[in-house]
């Protein structure tokens, strides 16, 4: 028993991860999908970043890392709204603020005076107000329709609008395809080329293709519901008035990030 104890082979432990070393790589990941304007992949990154930096031993250093990952979610999660457009990144991001406001307070620092959150909390204000105007135009209940009188003539007018913005909603969908492209092949750009020059000029090209990307689902999505909504109209026999008012977008857009 002893003789076969002392022959077995002793257990080699593999190198230890240095979790500092493992945030930090994440976190330069995740800035350079923000500055190409990638803001969910940004957000994966960070929050792998935050996950590995709550394990360092270093107090000190850990939450300087910590507080230095709130910010930059915050900064993806209110850009990203811009994009898909979902409440959540909003409220995660005012969270967020409002945690490393807190840290920093505690630190001895007064964030009050950081013009970095000052704009950031801007921007964030500016989406939820835009927000808060959509839900309350949704929430506005329609005038009832006049059904008294017939009018055909206004169901044929109404079926060719319709027809129309359905088939606007193709080339729109192009516009979205050719953006999302645009931002794809500018996040590769930025990745392989040395030069700040080059780096400056796939930046702006990834802007773009969000931005082009965001407008034509947008507008897509709009001019194929508001299609369907007129020909849907159109098979009446009586007159509905209809009331086409503007609604304020969901694409909230800013200046240079």
């Amino acid at each position: 028993m002893c003789s076969a104890l002392a022959s077995a082979p002793a257990v080699v432990e593999g190198p230890k991860s240095d979790p500092v070393a493992d945030a930090q790589k994440l976190f330069h990941t995740g800035q350079t999908k923000y500055e190409t304007h990638d803001y969910p992949g940004a957000i994966e990154a960070f929050t792998g970043a935050y996950t590995i930096a709550e394990e360092i031993e270093d107090a000190n250093r850990r939450d300087l890392a910590l507080a230095r990952l709130r910010y930059n979610l915050a900064r993806a999660h209110v850009y990203a709204y811009d994009v898909d457009a979902k409440s959540e990144h909003l409220e995660l991001a005012s969270r967020l603020i409002a945690d490393y406001r807190a840290n920093e307070r505690a630190v001895g620092k007064d964030p009050d005076t950081d013009t970095d959150v000052k704009k950031l909390e801007d921007d964030l204000a500016r989406r939820e107000r835009a927000l808060e105007r959509i839900v309350a135009r949704a929430q506005t209940p329609a005038p009832p329709p006049n059904t008294n009188v017939d009018n055909p003539a206004q169901a044929r007018t109404q079926k060719r609008a319709g027809i129309t913005l359905v088939a606007l909603a193709a080339p729109f969908a192009g516009l979205a395809v050719a953006g999302g492209l645009m931002g794809a092949q500018a996040n590769n750009a930025f990745v392989n080329v040395t030069t700040q020059d080059a780096r400056m000029a796939a930046q702006s090209r990834g802007r773009t293709g969000n931005i082009l990307f965001g407008v034509g689902v947008g507008l897509a999505v709009a001019s194929a519901a508001s299609g369907a909504t007129l020909i849907g109209l159109s098979f009446k026999s009586r007159r509905a008035d209809l009331a086409l008012e503007a609604t304020p977008t969901a694409l909230v857009f800013s200046g240079e990030f």
